[in-house]
């Protein structure tokens, strides 16, 4: 889908309309969604996933929880309570590209199997 997507608009009817400038947004966007999708894919097992969202769970509940950090294999994630985000940053890749900020609630949805 990501490729199809990039393929349409990087397409020769797309330039004529502008659309080109808009290649690099979505380039970036189908970068972090796959930098999720392979956390989800690589690192995020059974186990994990539960471990997360219970976590994730209790210390939305707690009013003095600010911040939380877990550090996988492949991938650092970092919960910020305050603002219900979550960093997820690929350990590999120190560029802008490895870093993926979501809400709270997207991730959990990402992660619950």
């Amino acid at each position: 889908m990501a490729l199809l997507c990039y393929k349409l608009l990087s397409s020769d009817s797309c330039s004529q309309w502008k659309y080109s400038d808009y290649i690099p947004t979505l380039e970036r966007y189908f970068i972090l969604s796959n930098l999720l999708n392979e956390f989800v894919l690589e690192e995020c097992t059974e186990s994990i996933s539960y471990m997360l969202v219970a976590e994730i769970e209790k210390l939305s509940n707690n009013h003095e929880a600010q911040f939380k950090e877990f550090v996988f294999n492949r991938f650092t994630v970092y919960f910020d309570f305050n603002k219900n985000e979550v960093v997820l940053e690929d350990d590999l890749d120190p560029e802008e590209s490895g870093v993926f900020n979501l809400s709270l609630n997207s991730f959990l949805e990402a992660i619950k199997k």
